[in-house]
C-alpha cells in the first residue's frame, strides 16, 4: 500500500522512510521495525 520515497533516518529500534499511500496519495512516514531480540519483546519508545 505504502511507495517508499527515501530514507529519513535511523535509530536503535529501526529506520523511517518516507512513503506516499498509493490509495490517497498522502505523504507519510513509515517506520520498519527491527526485531534482533525477539524474547525481549517491543519496547514503548519504538
Amino acid at each position: 500500500r505504502y511507495q517508499r520515497i527515501n530514507k529519513i533516518g535511523e535509530g536503535t529500534y529501526g529506520v523511517v522512510y518516507k512513503a506516499r499511500d498509493k490509495l490517497t496519495n498522502d505523504i507519510v512516514a513509515v517506520k520498519k521495525i527491527r526485531l534482533d531480540h525477539e524474547d525481549e519483546g517491543l519496547p514503548s519508545t519504538a
